[in-house]
């Protein structure tokens, strides 16, 4: 354990550093060609409206989503701070398209960092920002160690480090490190499905609806805690008398807080604010599957280097996972299905981007790299290939380009 803490530490060093070091080098022309939309987004002075982007301190770990973050926890939903979107006759702050438990933990570990404030060290925004850096890689720090423990289950000592060192240096593995939910939520996902993997049901239930209120996808852990209660029973010795109901009353506290969530104000102005600014819709296969198809077709035929290199990162991802589903499916059976739940979840939001994010928390992608990385030549080109990618889309991050 002594080693993940360590290993985390210097990690968190590292990418902090990195991030300072690289925008102190040098200044990345604008603005991102990427895709369509980023040109617009990307001007000299496109950011000049979005104050919580603005700071001077740890201004590399804020871009694009971290303003919403910031705003929620400063202000609340309602932030005059924040654009808009309308139609049909009304109209919400663009805070509604995020939930609510990470703004709230950056606001609670805001408290003790007020001082900095108080005594004109940092501005409000500035310790908010402090205060969000710090969770996201305490929630890091959660997701390294659920993540080993679990591949310690299955796999020797080595092997688990191995993982966690794949997943910390995945490509998208940066956002952990930022102003954005992946840290927190890959804790709270990794360490549920550890507690759901050793019976631990209450606190899988508790833990399972933060996950949930962090991220949309955390709600996915409900058909795998439900999948790991029915693997629980004997059904060679099957007696009613043997269930143990009681374990599966846990699940109803992700299940309410979803319902209550997507039958509140809240849910309401998640789904407006998401379609009508954001254009996603959950399960909008149509949309969807002619947004991937233009994406594949861009990838080979684009005219644009920047689109055609953001897309092979998208389309490499993928398939990554899937093929992490084929190699790992037989042994990991549940997992796979969650991973598959989430991959299913994250392909159909009916916009083509975003996957290398999304994919992240999928445990099958460093189950496979970790087995195969075994292979001491194949252990070497992909680290080599992962952190090449892991610095490129954290150096564009810094500089507020496109990076997913």
């Amino acid at each position: 354990m002594k080693k993940i803490i360590t290993y985390w530490f210097l990690w968190s060093i590292n990418l902090i550093f990195y991030q300072q070091l690289v925008t102190s080098r040098f200044v990345i022309k604008k603005p991102d060609t990427a895709l369509y939309w980023t040109i617009f987004e990307t001007q000299e002075h496109s950011w000049n409206y979005r104050p919580y982007l603005l700071h001077n301190f740890l201004n590399q770990h804020v871009a694009w989503d971290s303003e919403f973050y910031l705003a929620i926890a400063d202000k609340g939903y309602d932030n005059e701070l924040v654009r808009k979107a309308g139609g049909r006759g009304e109209s919400y702050s663009l805070n509604y398209a995020f939930f609510p438990f990470y703004p709230l933990m950056i606001r609670i570990f805001y408290y003790p960092l007020c001082f900095f404030e108080k005594f004109n060290i940092l501005t409000r925004i500035e310790t908010l920002t402090l205060s969000g850096v710090i969770v996201s890689l305490l929630g890091t720090l959660i997701a390294f160690i659920s993540l080993y423990l679990f591949m310690s289950r299955f796999f020797d000592n080595e092997t688990a480090l191995r993982g966690v060192f794949y997943f910390s240096v995945f490509p998208s593995a940066f956002f952990m490190g930022e102003v954005y939910t992946e840290g927190l939520f890959c804790g709270l996902f990794f360490l549920s499905i550890l507690l759901i993997i050793n019976r631990k049901w209450t606190l899988a239930g508790i833990l399972s609806s933060l996950a949930f209120l962090t991220r949309p996808a955390g709600i996915l852990l409900v058909p795998f805690y439900i999948l790991q209660w029915i693997k629980e029973i004997e059904w060679k010795n099957f007696s009613f008398k043997k269930v143990k109901i009681l374990s599966l009353l846990p699940v109803l506290i992700p299940v309410t807080m979803f319902l209550a969530w997507k039958f509140s104000p809240l849910g309401y102005r998640f789904e407006f604010v998401e379609f009508a600014f954001f254009g996603r819709s959950g399960f909008d296969l149509i949309n969807s599957f002619l947004n991937w198809k233009e994406a594949l077709y861009l990838l080979f035929f684009s005219g644009n280097p920047p689109t055609r290199a953001y897309y092979f990162i998208e389309f490499i991802v993928i398939l990554i996972t899937i093929f992490s589903f084929l190699l790992t499916g037989k042994k990991f059976v549940n997992i796979t299905i969650l991973g598959i739940l989430i991959f299913i979840f994250s392909i159909t939001s009916g916009v083509s981007q975003g996957m290398h994010r999304y994919l992240l928390p999928v445990t099958n992608i460093y189950i496979m790299l970790a087995r195969l990385g075994k292979n001491q030549i194949f252990d070497r080109i992909w680290s080599i290939f992962s952190i090449l990618l892991f610095g490129l889309l954290s150096m564009l991050f810094s500089f507020d380009m496109w990076a997913g």
